[in-house]
């Protein structure tokens, strides 16, 4: 998979080739992302051309999460577990 910042700052584009064994799921992926809630990036289109299956994104500004040992973080990460 290559994912690369598309001429938009705020895309991202996210692409497999299409005879890939994971390209499958990448297709699933595009099918459920119109159904996903508005805190999820949105799926501007998928395309498959030149061999290569390809996704753009909206890029959502946030951080990655820290995952130290008395982080506040991981309160969130065992409320989504128990879900």
């Amino acid at each position: 998979m290559t994912v690369a910042r598309a001429a938009s700052p705020s895309d991202v584009l996210k692409g497999i080739p299409s005879d890939h064994p994971q390209a499958p799921a990448q297709r699933r992926e595009a099918a459920i992302a119109p159904h996903l809630p508005r805190t999820c990036p949105r799926l501007y289109w998928h395309i498959e051309t030149a061999g290569w299956d390809l996704l753009r994104y909206e890029v959502l500004q946030g951080r990655h999460a820290d995952y130290a040992p008395d982080s506040a973080d991981l309160l969130v990460v065992d409320a989504v577990q128990e879900l």
